[in-house]
C-alpha cells in the first residue's frame, strides 16, 4: 500500500516550489515607477497613515478618500515602514518613491509564490505524487494570468491567495474535523473581505457548508471559530466606513450591475478584449479537469463551484466587468487558483504528460509573456492616440490588447523590456541586489526541489497516482 510522503520531505518540497516560484517572480520584476493610478489611493492612505496614525485621514487629491479596501493598506504598512528605513540617503524622490511602489508591488510577488505554496500542500495531500504536483503548480504559476499580475499593483493576487487558503482550510476541517481549521479558514476569508468585497460574499456561502457539515454534530464551537474572524473583519470595515463617510454602509466605491449578463459573460469567456479563452486557457483547462476528476470530493467541488460562479456572475454584471484596462480577464483572477489543483490532477497521468507539458507551458506561457516584457499600459496610450474607444478595444479583434502587445514584441529591442534588471542605470545598485535574491530564491527552489523529489519516493509514494483517503463528506459524516 502507498504511503503519503513524510512530512518533513513534502514541506520541504512545498518550500521549494515556493521559492521557485519567487524567484522566477522577483525576475520579472519591471522597471517602470507605477502602473495604475488606482493603486495610488491604496499607497496615499498607507503613507496617511504612517504621517498622521489614522487611515481615515483626508487624502490631498480628487477623490479626497481611497475607494478601495482597506486590506491592502494593512498589510503594505509594515513594509512602507521597512522601505522608508531601509532605503540610503541621498536618493532622489524619483528613485525614493520606486522603491516604495515596488515594495507594494512585492505584495502580490509573495501572494503569488504563496498559492503556489497552498497549491502543493493540497496536492500532496491528494497523494499526488511529486512529478505532477510540481508540473501542475509551475504550470498554472507560469502559464496563467497569475504569471503577468505577479508584478503589478493591483490587488487581485493578494484575493486570491486568501480566497484559496480560506477554502484549503475549510477542506483541512473535513479531513480532521477540528475546529482550528474553521479558525483559520475565517482568519483567510475576513482578510480577504478586507481587500475584496466579494471575498466577504463568498465567505458567507461557505458559512452554508459549514452549517451543514457541522449539523449532525450541534458543534456551537466550530461555527463560532469560522463566524468570529469574519465579524471581526466586518467590524473594521464598517468602523473604516463610518470613520470616513459617516455612513456603515458607504464604501466610496461604484456600485453599478446593469451590465446585462449576458454581454458580461461573453465578454469575460470569450470577447477579444478580455476573454478567457484568448488570455488564460490553460485555467479552463485545469477548472474543467477539476470538476471532470474523481480525485476532488463533493465537498471540494461544492466550495470551488460556488466561489467561481459567484465571482463570474458578479463580475459579468457589473458595469466595469472588464476590469478598466488590464490583462484578460483580471477581476476572475481570484478565483482561478483553483485550476492548480486540476493541473497536478492532469499531470499525474502519465502517458500524455510530454503532450500537456508542450501544449499547455507552451501556450499559456507564451500569452502571457506577452504581458510582461512591456508595460500593458502602453496599450492604453496607443488607444488614446487613435482615439479608439475602450468599448471598441474589448470586441474587436484588430484592436485587442493581445494583438497589439505581438506587434509589440517585434518592435521593441529587448534592452528596452521591462525588467528590473535592465534599469540599473535608473534606479541604482538596489536593482541588482534584488536581482540576486531572485536568483538565488529560484536556485535555492530548485534545488530544494531536486533534493526533496528523491525523498518523497523514498518515503513511499509511487508514481502511480494513489487515491487519497475519503473525506468525511465522502464517507457521509457532516452531510
Amino acid at each position: 500500500m502507498n504511503r503519503p510522503p513524510g512530512p518533513n520531505s513534502r514541506w520541504r518540497f512545498c518550500l521549494g516550489v515556493f521559492s521557485l516560484l519567487l524567484g522566477v517572480y522577483t525576475l520579472c520584476l519591471g522597471g517602470e515607477i507605477a502602473y495604475t493610478k488606482d493603486s495610488n489611493q491604496v499607497v496615499a492612505v498607507t503613507q496617511t497613515f504612517l504621517s498622521t496614525g489614522s487611515y481615515a485621514t483626508r487624502l490631498q487629491g480628487d477623490p479626497p478618500y481611497s475607494i478601495y479596501g482597506l486590506g491592502m493598506s494593512l498589510w503594505y504598512t509594515p513594509v512602507r515602514w521597512a522601505v522608508n528605513r531601509l532605503l540610503p540617503d541621498g536618493l532622489t524622490l524619483t528613485v525614493r518613491e520606486y522603491w516604495r511602489r515596488q515594495g507594494y508591488m512585492f505584495l502580490n510577488t509573495l501572494a503569488s509564490a504563496g498559492i503556489g505554496l497552498v497549491l502543493s500542500m493540497w496536492a500532496f495531500r491528494w497523494g499526488l505524487p511529486p512529478s505532477s504536483v510540481l508540473l501542475g503548480v509551475l504550470c498554472y504559476g507560469l502559464a496563467t494570468l497569475q504569471m503577468p499580475y505577479a508584478r503589478y499593483d493591483f490587488t487581485e493576487p493578494v484575493t486570491g491567495f486568501l480566497l484559496l487558503g480560506g477554502t484549503y482550510s475549510l477542506w483541512r476541517y473535513l479531513e480532521t474535523n477540528g475546529w482550528r481549521e474553521l479558525f483559520f479558514s475565517g482568519i483567510f476569508l475576513g482578510a480577504g473581505a478586507l481587500t475584496r468585497i466579494p471575498v466577504g460574499v463568498v465567505a458567507l456561502l461557505f458559512a452554508g457548508f459549514v452549517l451543514v457539515w457541522t449539523a449532525r454534530n450541534h458543534r456551537l464551537l466550530h461555527v463560532a471559530a469560522y463566524v468570529f474572524p469574519l465579524l471581526a473583519a466586518l467590524a473594521v470595515i464598517m468602523i473604516y466606513n463610518y470613520s470616513r463617510f459617516g455612513n456603515v454602509f458607504t464604501t466610496g466605491y461604484p456600485v453599478h450591475f446593469d451590465t446585462p449578463l449576458w454581454k458580461g459573460l461573453a465578454g469575460l469567456l470569450v470577447s477579444p478584449g478580455e476573454g478567457s479563452v484568448f488570455y488564460t486557457p490553460v485555467s479552463l483547462v485545469g477548472i474543467t479537469v477539476l470538476f471532470l476528476s474523481r480525485k476532488p470530493d463533493r465537498g471540494v467541488k461544492g466550495l470551488t463551484a460556488s466561489a467561481i460562479l459567484l465571482f463570474l456572475i458578479l463580475n459579468a454584471k457589473w458595469r466595469y466587468w472588464f476590469g478598466g484596462w488590464s490583462w484578460g480577464p483580471r477581476l476572475l483572477l481570484p478565483v482561478l487558483p483553483y485550476a492548480g489543483l486540476g493541473l497536478c490532477i492532469l499531470f499525474a497521468e502519465t502517458r500524455f504528460r510530454l503532450i500537456w507539458s508542450l501544449l499547455l507551458f507552451g501556450v499559456g506561457g507564451l500569452i502571457n509573456f506577452l504581458a510582461i516584457y512591456i508595460p500593458f499600459s502602453d496599450y492604453l496610450h496607443t488607444l488614446s492616440v487613435h482615439h479608439i474607444p475602450e468599448s471598441t478595444a474589448l470586441w474587436n479583434p484588430k484592436y485587442s490588447v493581445l494583438k497589439i502587445q505581438h506587434e509589440y514584441l517585434s518592435q521593441v529591442y529587448w534592452r528596452n523590456y521591462d525588467f528590473m534588471w535592465l534599469r540599473g542605470k535608473d534606479w541604482g545598485w538596489m536593482v541588482w541586489v534584488v536581482a540576486l535574491f531572485g536568483l538565488g530564491s529560484a536556485t535555492l527552489g530548485a534545488w530544494l526541489v531536486r533534493t526533496q523529489w528523491d525523498a518523497t519516493l523514498r518515503d513511499g509514494l509511487a508514481p502511480s497516482d494513489p487515491s487519497p483517503p475519503l473525506s468525511r463528506v465522502e464517507k457521509g459524516v457532516g452531510g
